[in-house]
């Protein structure tokens, strides 16, 4: 495999909290918690967990995956800066993936390379969705009304990613030999209108930037006026 070992996955862009640690030649140590209004109180819980169970030291891992989302805010938010503070405390690399790639690699794993459409909740009665050719992307994330969502191909409809997926999907992009794109945001299509289209590159590792879709509904002062 190339790029680093003993790898660090994290994911909470959907209401589950999923962390693994993959180490090559060994199965995955895995651990789940289910639970949409908690993220932050089990993220660190897991990390320590699978790291415990996998019987390495925090020294000795080799890098951090961490699904960007797309994902509501407040859970998304606490595994990016998890996996942001271990990279910065252990001094090892940290790279983002969308997480809807992670859920179309599952899907293609079991299914073989179609077209289709991943969806996960966006809550306020919306979805996330993003469109697929085998693992890739040929659509960019967006979020709309379920019944908004184009039907030209089958919807794949997810409420909880698999880690192991993520890593994976990872794992596949640095046998490819990609390089992370170093970007400092992503890009809003201002013809949008109301920010639920980001330009999102079509490589699969991405810097741990989280990727919402929406804007903010906390508005500057000049925004108010």
């Amino acid at each position: 495999m190339k790029g680093p070992t003993n790898l660090l996955v994290v994911d909470t862009s959907t209401n589950r909290i999923a962390v693994a640690l993959l180490q090559f030649g060994k199965p995955a140590v895995v651990a789940i918690k289910d639970d949409g209004l908690r993220h932050a109180e089990f993220c660190a819980q897991l990390i320590k967990q699978v790291i415990d169970e996998s019987g390495l030291l925090s020294p000795e891992l080799g890098g951090i995956i961490c699904g960007i989302g797309p994902g509501p805010f407040t859970g998304l938010r606490v595994g990016i800066v998890s996996a942001q503070t271990i990279s910065y405390a252990l001094n090892i690399p940290v790279y983002g993936i969308c997480s809807h790639d992670a859920l179309a690699f599952e899907y293609v794993s079991k299914n073989g390379n179609k077209e289709f459409t991943v969806v996960t909740d966006a809550r306020r009665k919306e979805v996330y969705w993003t469109q697929y050719q085998g693992i890739r992307r040929i659509s960019t994330p967006r979020v709309s009304k379920l019944e908004e969502v184009p039907n030209n191909f089958p919807l794949v409809i997810n409420e909880g990613l698999d880690p192991v997926a993520l890593g994976n999907a990872a794992i596949e992009a640095f046998n490819r030999s990609e390089i992370r794109e170093e970007i400092k945001s992503f890009a809003t299509d201002s013809s949008s209108g109301d920010g639920s289209i980001v330009a999102l590159p079509r490589q699969v590792l991405l810097p741990p930037i989280p990727l919402y879709l929406r804007r903010p509904d906390a508005l500057t002062l000049a925004e108010r006026a």
